[in-house]
């Protein structure tokens, strides 16, 4: 009698731990068979628009059936439309080569993105190239030493010095020419209301006689400034802002640039007080420069770079807020 009851027991316990084994797997710490991996059924890339001119990320996330959304942008198969705009490595990193229009898509599992709309457009920094970081170094544009590039491109020349009164590191902008105002839809209005995106009414022709080689670059239009109008500083002000607002040069912190300034940047590396803003850098210098420093009387110091070896170029002026003057904005580039 007592073996047969064992016998039972053990058949009992034998048909147990056939059960576990064939029927009830997720007791065990393995995944039940009937679980089925969630399925990609889109991938949203992003920016899905943008405008730039130096190397910038490409993010893609997949949408799963089960309500997840994973960054996949180094699983998927990144593609541009058109050739020899820009590259695009494994993990979307974009790359640009020339200026002009592409899309980009991403694919991954039978699944293609809509495509981004991409426009590699120029930095309007003076001698940059692009896909080249924006600097001192080679295509960088910082400190460029063509002639002719500000006279026939819309570009604004920027100067690099490291300041001796702060030891801040600062970029200096040339005033723009009459091609840039036109590229960014500026108007000429000398009135003493002026507002918005508008410059003086006087065009400077530099003669491009003095300094570089005679006969070799042409008359070109420079936009003078008034410091009356909208804002403070007026024209002035404006025109500094907006280099912020557009984020020239990748920085955002553009301001007018003070008269203890603009003598540190004549005197940066200068030390023969020659004109090398124009004979090295190809600046427009015909004119004063504005500064946001106070005179005596109504409006701002101006400082006159142009280089006279018998005459003080510092030249503190105090003008009426109308008058037509350069403009040099400054940035201090806290990336160094």
């Amino acid at each position: 009698m007592m073996k047969k009851h064992i016998l039972c027991l053990w058949a009992f316990v034998s048909l147990m731990l056939v059960g576990c084994n064939n029927g009830d797997a997720d007791l065990l710490g393995k995944p039940p068979t009937s679980v089925t991996e969630a399925k990609l059924y889109e991938i949203n890339i992003s920016p899905d628009s943008s405008e730039f001119y130096v190397p910038t990320q490409y993010v893609a996330i997949g949408k799963y059936d089960d309500g997840s959304e994973v960054d996949i942008s180094t699983k998927v198969q990144w593609s541009t439309v058109t050739a020899g705009i820009v590259t695009i490595d494994e993990t979307g990193l974009a790359s640009p080569l020339s200026v002009g229009h592409t899309q980009i898509t991403a694919f991954f599992n039978g699944i293609t993105s809509d495509e981004a709309s991409l426009n590699i457009i120029s930095s309007m920094v003076c001698g940059h190239q692009v896909s080249q970081p924006i600097g001192k170094n080679i295509g960088g544009g910082i400190d460029d030493k063509d002639g002719f590039n500000v006279v026939t491109g819309a570009c604004l020349k920027v100067r690099e010095i490291i300041d001796p009164t702060d030891g801040n590191t600062k970029w200096f902008t040339s005033t723009p020419s009459l091609a840039l105002m036109g590229d960014l839809g500026y108007s000429s209005d000398p009135t003493s209301d002026n507002s918005g995106d508008t410059y003086s009414s006087s065009a400077i022709n530099e003669s491009w006689e003095f300094g570089l080689v005679p006969g070799n670059n042409p008359a070109s239009a420079f936009i003078t400034f008034s410091m009356d109008g909208e804002g403070m500083y007026g024209q002035l002000g404006r025109w500094c802002k907006k280099l912020s607002v557009i984020n020239f040069s990748g920085k955002s912190n553009w301001r007018i640039a003070t008269s203890e300034e603009l003598v540190s940047l004549y005197e940066y590396e200068n030390p023969n007080r020659e004109n090398k803003l124009f004979n090295e850098f190809g600046w427009p210098v015909r004119y004063p420069y504005w500064s946001s420093t106070f005179g005596t009387l109504q409006g701002s110091n101006v400082i006159n770079v142009l280089s006279d070896p018998d005459a003080n170029p510092f030249h503190l002026l105090p003008p009426d807020v109308s008058s037509d003057f350069y403009a040099s904005c400054v940035s201090i580039n806290t990336g160094h």
